[in-house]
């Protein structure tokens, strides 16, 4: 019968209503850990847990603490253990295995081919057969069939002769134990199952696979020094919601088991452990522009996108340096980004180097939306760049990926095409549309009030603005000039504006009065509404009889002062003002409008 049938719907519903009217309370399965938050190890019916364990005494610990009690109230099946095992638990656990109340079973040598062979559901039906029952604790160390035989205890260390096991087969090993877990949960979704695997398997960390599936509840549970922690990676509580990356300092309680003790801890999930590849970078060549000696050690160069994203197959912590070049090349370079964020969530480092184009604040945030950790400048060297990837060693990404394919998202934070001057009226309703249209997917806009100079024309001040891409628009009202820029932070409106202007600013305006936030420019917009009546002069005829040979008027009516391709991106800090303008622009009187 199908997990969505309607029989097994009513009787997860009809059982929890049974209990109520008898008079009993649901039995709760957790971790031996009290005084944990909410449900934080509990252990949930339809919901697989997993737990990592760090050593052995910690694992044994565990084991019988946990059986103790639920051996308790009821009967419980593990799968996976041994004889030596079942007696280093004590003799109540023994007892129990020799009553019945434990069935403590192991995995057969060749248990990982017949799964594959008739399915993942034939172990419950051998299950079944051995006694399982609806409802009771599944105990079961997850990893043994699928690498070969038992872990080493406590699986931290490998055997001084052994030879490390290769990345993809691990990796291969773990995602088919994964998929047989949730299938073990989907099958007995009124049953708590949790699964038991080492940290380590001959050496290689194990979190960094585990972390990047999709079970709903993992943690791990290991001795820094003294002390024992607890490591949440995820867990699920229902509607309560999901904990992430929290730790908590155990000490141990009169009845075997640990409590918390109140010190909680916000965790980098990659602090915890370091995975085997985490020093390798695989990049395209275009991306080596100023290393003195080529790639570096530990640097894979492909050849093209596709290839980069075949080698990062078995990666697992890597980082992966893609070059931006030119805004033609954006759309691929984007779905480049998503397709390995896809199929790498958190711990492989995405960043990507600006070497040829460069980058406007939109395009930025669309990559970082779609799975990149960060982008390096190009005014960046080579040195400077290896640094920033060593930092970025031990960072994972946390982000919530955005939803949209990669055309739909850089579609949506582009600007509309309208560039340089509009008349006040048009001026404004271009800023609210923009804001509008952007405001969901969190760009940062700065509208500008420049206020003239006493000696200073309307005319000299707009002939002297300089505006060469889509979204930067300016105009004017009886005091002010007023520049609206699209996707600029505040930190980047002074330089931008020193590129915009041929002339010093001082030359023009007494004051910059910036504002940021989008109702702060929206209450300016509605005040410039109120004035754009015919007493404020357009100024489109007379800009392009002034100087027709440098400005263009688009189909829709607006004046671009510069012709398309030139940069208004911000400048470096530390790049002197432009230089004057060899000629001052015509002063031109003009009269309002009657």
């Amino acid at each position: 019968m199908s997990t969505s049938s309607p029989w097994r719907l009513a009787r997860r519903t009809l059982a929890p209503l049974w209990q109520v009217l008898l008079g009993r309370a649901p039995r709760r399965v957790q971790l031996p850990i009290a005084f944990l938050p909410g449900q934080v190890g509990v252990l949930r019916r339809g919901q697989p847990a997993l737990l990592l364990l760090g050593d052995n005494g910690t694992r044994q610990r565990l084991l019988r603490r946990l059986l103790e009690t639920e051996l308790a109230d009821g009967q419980v099946t593990w799968l996976g253990a041994d004889a030596d095992a079942l007696r280093a638990l004590g003799p109540l656990v023994v007892d129990a295995a020799r009553s019945g109340r434990l069935r403590a079973l192991a995995w057969t040598p060749g248990a990982a081919a017949t799964l594959r062979e008739r399915g993942d559901a034939f172990l419950l039906q051998e299950l079944a057969a051995c006694g399982l029952r609806r409802g009771e604790l599944l105990l079961v160390d997850l990893l043994p069939p699928w690498l070969g035989g038992p872990a080493a205890p406590g699986g931290t260390e490998a055997a001084p002769d052994a030879v490390p096991e290769a990345a993809p087969e691990v990796s291969a090993a773990v995602q088919q134990a994964v998929a047989a877990l949730q299938r073990w949960a989907a099958e007995r979704d009124a049953a708590p199952l949790l699964a038991l695997a080492p940290l380590r398997h001959r050496g290689q960390a194990l979190l960094p696979l585990f972390e990047r599936s999709p079970l709903p509840c993992m943690a791990q549970l290991q001795r820094h020094g003294e002390q024992v922690h607890f490591e949440v990676v995820r867990w699920s509580g229902g509607r309560a919601g999901t904990v992430q990356d929290l730790g908590f300092g155990l000490v141990e309680s009169a009845d075997g088991g640990w409590q918390a003790d109140g010190s909680g801890l916000a965790l980098d999930t990659h602090a915890l452990v370091t995975a085997s590849d985490a020093e390798r970078v695989i990049t395209l060549p275009d991306t080596l522009a100023g290393a003195p000696d080529g790639a570096p050690a530990h640097w894979q160069v492909c050849d093209s996108l596709d290839a980069v994203v075949a080698a990062c197959r078995y990666a697992v912590a890597a980082t992966v340096l893609l070059p931006h070049r030119s805004a033609d090349e954006l759309p691929a370079l984007l779905d480049t980004v998503r397709r390995l964020r896809a199929a790498h969530p958190h711990a492989l480092k995405i960043v990507v180097r600006e070497v040829g184009g460069q980058l406007r604040y939109n395009q930025e945030l669309a990559l970082v939306r779609l799975g990149a950790n960060t982008v390096v400048y190009r005014n960046i060297g080579f040195s400077r760049l290896l640094q920033t990837l060593v930092e970025l060693r031990n960072q994972t990404y946390a982000r919530r990926v955005a939803d949209e394919a990669a055309p739909d998202l850089l579609a949506q934070m582009k600007p509309d095409p309208v560039r340089g001057y509009l008349p006040l009226q048009a001026f404004c309703d271009a800023a609210d549309r923009m804001l509008q249209r952007t405001e969901p997917l969190g760009l940062a806009h700065c509208m500008v009030q420049l206020p003239l100079l006493p000696q200073v024309a309307h005319l000299d001040a707009l002939a002297a603005c300089r505006i060469g891409r889509d979204g930067d628009i300016v105009s004017a009202d009886a005091q002010s000039v007023w520049v609206f820029l699209f996707a600029c932070r505040a930190p980047d409106v002074e330089p931008t504006l020193k590129r915009l202007f041929a002339v010093p600013l001082a030359e023009l305006f007494h004051q910059l009065r910036m504002r940021p936030e989008p109702d702060a420019m929206r209450r300016a917009l509605e005040r410039l509404r109120r004035n754009a009546v015919d007493a404020v002069t357009d100024y489109s005829d007379v800009l392009q009889a002034l100087q027709p040979q440098r400005l263009e008027v688009s189909e829709s009516g607006f004046v671009a002062l510069q012709p398309a391709g030139e940069d208004t991106l911000p400048a470096p800090l530390d790049e002197p003002p432009a230089p004057p303008a060899p000629r001052t622009p015509e002063r031109v009187v003009l009269r309002l409008r009657e």
